[in-house]
């Protein structure tokens, strides 16, 4: 998309000529907790807060926020955390209250000019710190660059926020989607719930622990090598940072279709269900293989099974918590399945699929308006 950006008449300020630091301290009390807005409430690349408040009692001085201020993520800069305050109430120590001034930058220019990679590239480089690296004010409000007079900064904030809407809107969907799918799928299974059998005897052998071998750099002609970190919450096959098996011992490890592998500890239960189609591939220690009687159950019926609510509720209940969270194998076993016919399993797995067509279509405009507007940001200040 051409702007037709002119920046012969942009002009140079420092970062302080045109943002206002606000270091308003607050000791919080108990009703803050409701409102309070920390670190974590703050999405990479995301202007808009979804949550907020926290059950642990606050301590030590916070930031006092205005609603419509522009919140600072100043650790762990790599993150690129800012987003509009939607309230009233108090922020993190660890972070920076902005507003704009005015008289050289609108409030609804400087959001986009703060998600901007020209912005991000120079405060990350400023930052000081390995382990978590800071953006302190010291530094940044020396920083210069280049802002286009006021009228031009209306109508580049237009547009911007038109995207952003439209993103937003389709971001509501799909939450709300998501709830339909929870509970339909919540629905589906608890119709079928007087037809329960243990997961261990709707397998054909019995659950077995993946390899401990160290995973190596991937190499054509070996197997990948399938770990937690390689598995998407909702169970799809992540193509990054592929690593192979380094060891030779990997023949009682390699999977064939249908395999059912579910995690033991740190992301417990999630899954995964193995297809040819994914080439040769090993799994990891933490990883449990469930061999499934096709006979009995379908591995994708099991595996929907498996993001449904009920089954997700059992998780959080039965889950071990200490260094490391974990559910073993006999567990896993011993967990009862709804397990109806053959027929009604394939028309759960298609009224499912159906909402998961959907779900995948809204995400795909998402990514695509995502891509357009962080497009214009960089064109308007590349």
């Amino acid at each position: 998309m051409d702007l037709r950006i002119n920046k012969n008449k942009w002009q140079k300020y420092k970062f302080e000529d045109f943002v206002d630091n606000i270091r308003e301290q607050a000791m919080p009390s108990p009703e803050d907790s409701e409102k309070y807005i920390g670190l974590k409430h703050l999405d990479s690349g995301s202007l808009h807060i979804k949550r907020w408040g926290t059950p642990i009692q606050l301590k030590g001085t916070k930031f006092r926020m205005r609603k419509g201020d522009l919140l600072f993520a100043r650790r762990n800069a790599y993150l690129k955390r800012v987003a509009i305050a939607p309230h009233d109430g108090l922020f993190s120590a660890h972070g920076m209250v902005f507003r704009p001034k005015e008289s050289v930058i609108s409030s609804d220019f400087l959001p986009f000019f703060l998600s901007s990679d020209t912005f991000w590239d120079r405060a990350i480089q400023i930052s000081v710190g390995s382990l978590s690296p800071t953006i302190n004010w010291g530094t940044l409000r020396h920083e210069e660059f280049k802002l286009p007079p006021l009228p031009e900064q209306k109508r580049l904030a237009d547009l911007l926020w038109s995207v952003d809407g439209v993103t937003e809107k389709y971001k509501y969907s799909l939450n709300e989607l998501k709830t339909l799918k929870a509970s339909k799928t919540k629905q589906l299974f608890c119709n079928v719930s007087d037809e329960l059998i243990e997961l261990g005897n709707l397998c054909i052998e019995k659950p077995s622990y993946g390899a401990t071998a160290s995973a190596v750099e991937f190499k054509e002609g070996m197997p990948r090598y399938i770990r937690i970190t390689d598995i998407s919450e909702e169970g799809n096959l992540i193509n990054a940072d592929i690593k192979g098996i380094g060891t030779k011992d990997f023949e009682k490890y390699r999977l064939k279709e249908g395999d059912l592998l579910i995690a033991r500890t740190a992301a417990v239960g999630r899954a995964f269900v193995y297809k040819e189609e994914y080439g040769d591939c090993v799994y990891a220690g933490y990883l449990i293989k469930f061999k499934l009687n096709e006979e009995k159950v379908l591995p994708e019926y099991v595996f929907s099974y498996l993001q449904s609510p009920i089954f997700q509720d059992w998780i959080r209940k039965t889950t071990r918590t200490g260094l490391q969270a974990n559910i073993n194998a006999k567990e896993y076993s011993d967990h009862k399945v709804p397990t109806p016919s053959l027929k009604v399993q394939e028309g759960i797995i298609n009224q499912i699929d159906e909402l998961k067509t959907m779900e995948c279509g809204l995400l795909k405009q998402i990514g695509m308006l995502e891509n357009i507007k962080k497009g214009l940001i960089n064109q308007i200040f590349g």
